[in-house]
């Protein structure tokens, strides 16, 4: 017989299909898996924008606070140039 009809040498990895793939991720050990540290480095312009948000989330809030958000004065529409606003007038009326 000729080489040609040899068998092939199989040495060479399979192209492993998405199914063993996703058992071997979902059944790993959870401890190894949690216990890796995660470390997130963030520039300064990311630090500033996330103790701006911190600061805004974590904010203590109290009645008053409240009560002044809620009974805050609202103006609708254009101010006319010879208009004054409330706050305008009690400002020139305190001086």
């Amino acid at each position: 017989m000729s080489d040609i009809f040899k068998p092939v040498d199989t040495t060479l990895p399979a192209k492993q299909s998405f199914w063993p793939r996703f058992k071997a991720f979902w059944l790993q050990d959870a401890e190894e898996f949690l216990s890796q540290e995660i470390r997130v480095e963030l520039t300064p312009k990311q630090q500033k924008m996330e103790r701006e948000i911190n600061e805004f989330l974590y904010q203590e809030i109290t009645w008053q606070k409240i009560h002044d958000f809620l009974f805050q004065e609202v103006t609708f529409g254009k101010k006319n140039k010879g208009q004054q606003t409330q706050e305008e007038v009690v400002n020139n009326n305190q001086e």
